[in-house]
């Protein structure tokens, strides 16, 4: 009996002075919760990050893709070599009041 007492003792003991798992503060699980989701459209070129050029008068085929309107109106960009020949598209999952 008394050798199940030393067993519960050294257990309790390693149990307590085992390192513990670092915190982790609030805003990084919330930042990990919510990481965005880029879905590359085939139909566009690159940008960078996220952002992709498509020309005037198509519509990304990224699943996600959405415009970043600022005073109404959507960025130009370089597609094909052609400054301002295309429309800038972020094709992350959708997050903004002000995107079509």
């Amino acid at each position: 009996m008394k050798g199940i007492y030393i067993t519960l003792a050294a257990l309790i003991t390693a149990a307590l002075a085992a390192p513990r798992a670092p915190q982790v503060a609030r805003s990084e699980v919330v930042n990990v919760l919510s990481k965005r989701v880029c879905t590359p459209p085939s139909n566009c070129d690159h940008i960078t990050g996220c952002a992709y050029c498509c020309a005037d008068a198509v519509r990304p085929n990224g699943a996600t893709c959405h415009l970043h309107l600022h005073n109404g109106e959507a960025d130009d960009c370089t597609y094909g070599g052609v400054p301002n020949a295309g429309i800038e598209w972020h094709c992350d999952n959708d997050h903004g009041e002000d995107d079509e």
